[in-house]
């Protein structure tokens, strides 16, 4: 079995990039934007988790299993089951319908062009306490996609060891976290 880090070890993202042609002037940018037009954590929170907080839902699953005399503790089990119930909303929802909006009113008049995205795209969580569903990587290691931009949506403030960790510039290997609040992306 390969590790994430004999792939990583492999591909020369210096090369990735030079191959791609001129860089962007940054690695990355924070945005911000309306959560009141785009009340991602709040339609979550009603619609998906039934919960008041998103921030607070580890708490609420810590609750849940006390009253069904299970463990508290959460794992990245619990990651997994409450991104699949993210991911199993129909087509019509809410999440859905404000995720559209964003794109195409808010991001995609940023890039300047027109642009291809993924309609339901892998929402990653990670619960307070639980360790990570995936290993340290860099995005473009596993798609081998130069030229894709990548939107990170946070819906609660997270900062510390529960944040990204964004490369400093192009193939430096130098990854310091990202906090962010609601209302940037």
């Amino acid at each position: 079995m390969v590790t994430a880090a004999q792939l990583l070890a492999e591909i020369d993202r210096a090369r990735l990039a030079r191959e791609a042609g001129p860089l962007p002037r940054r690695t990355h940018v924070l945005l911000s934007y309306d959560t009141a037009r785009f009340p991602f954590a709040a339609a979550l929170g009603r619609d998906v988790f039934k919960v008041h907080r998103i921030d607070r839902l580890h708490e609420y699953l810590q609750q849940q299993r006390a009253r069904q005399g299970g463990a508290r503790r959460l794992s990245a089990r619990d990651n997994v089951m409450v991104r699949a119930m993210m991911a199993s909303q129909p087509e019509d929802a809410i999440f859905w319908r404000l995720y559209h909006g964003f794109m195409l009113s808010v991001l995609a008049p940023l890039v300047g062009r027109g642009i291809s995205y993924t309609s339901h795209p892998k929402l990653r969580i990670h619960l307070s306490g639980t360790s990570s569903v995936s290993s340290f990587h860099h995005d473009i290691c596993v798609t081998k996609r130069p030229d894709q931009i990548n939107f990170w949506l946070p819906f609660t403030d997270v900062d510390g060891t529960a944040t990204l960790w964004l490369e400093s510039d192009y193939g430096e290997e130098i990854s310091p976290p990202c906090p962010c609040a609601t209302g940037r992306c």
